[in-house]
Parts: structure tokens; sequence; C-alpha cells
């Protein structure tokens, strides 16, 4: 039940993080504010995905996961719907009574829950900055 629950939450946040990526001219992939690039987050926010679907799921990453496609739009849209489908895969898996147990990580203890609620405000965090960096680079 409760990845029932919790999966139509994270695919409206990450559908919309997904669309925005999808809808940008390429070279904004390269515009950054401070230290990243909008493809810069792009990528972080679906190496995230990975990591949390082996520290929170138990489903480890696949091996091949693609570098320095941050500038590329058609690899990078693709990364992100392979991570985001990694991790809803993962989250599928897991046992409806481990959904409230706690893990350690190195964000320290967490329930898969709880992760699942922390990977959409980290989600949200990077939509608002990718959201900030094109209109300051494009106006």
């Amino acid at each position: 039940m409760t990845f029932y629950t919790i999966l139509p939450m994270w695919n409206i946040t990450r559908n919309k993080f997904a669309e925005k990526i999808e809808k940008l001219d390429e070279y904004l992939l390269t515009k950054k504010l401070d230290d990243m690039t909008i493809g810069e987050l792009a990528y972080h926010t679906g190496e995230v995905e990975y990591m949390f679907a082996t520290w929170f799921f138990d489903i480890e990453a696949p091996e091949n996961i693609p570098a320095n496609i941050q500038a590329n739009k058609t690899a990078l849209v693709q990364f992100l719907h392979d991570a985001n489908k990694h991790v809803t895969y993962a989250m599928e898996q897991l046992d409806e009574e481990k959904w409230h147990e706690v893990i350690a990580s190195r964000m320290g203890e967490t329930t898969p829950a709880e992760a699942v609620a922390r990977l959409i405000y980290h989600t949200g965090i990077h939509a608002g900055q990718i959201s900030i960096i094109e209109k300051t680079t494009t106006h």
C-alpha cells in the first residue's frame, strides 16, 4: 500500500522535472549560476536517484551509467528516464513492512518512505534552481 500511496507524489514531481529538461533548448544546459550548470544539476538529480535506490531499497545501480553527458540533451534526457525507471522499480520491489524501517545511511537514519520525501524535495529544489538559471541567463 505504501508504494501505491507514494508513487503518485513521486511521479508528479519527477515528471514535471523531466518535462522541464525536455523543453529546454540544449544550449541552456551549459548555463550556470554560481557553481553548477543546468546540465550538471539535472545529471546530479539522476545520480541521487540511483544512490537512493541502492541505499534505501537495496537495488544496485547498473555499472554502465553514462558520464560527461551534462551538455548533451538527448543523452541527459535518456539518463534521467533510466534513473527514474530504476528508482521506481526499486521502490516497487520493497516489501510493505520495510517502508517504515529505519535505515542507516550517509545522510543519517531514515526510512524508505522518508527517503522518497527527500527525493521529492531534492528534485523540487533543483527544478527551482534550473528555473532561476534559465531566467537569469536568457533575459
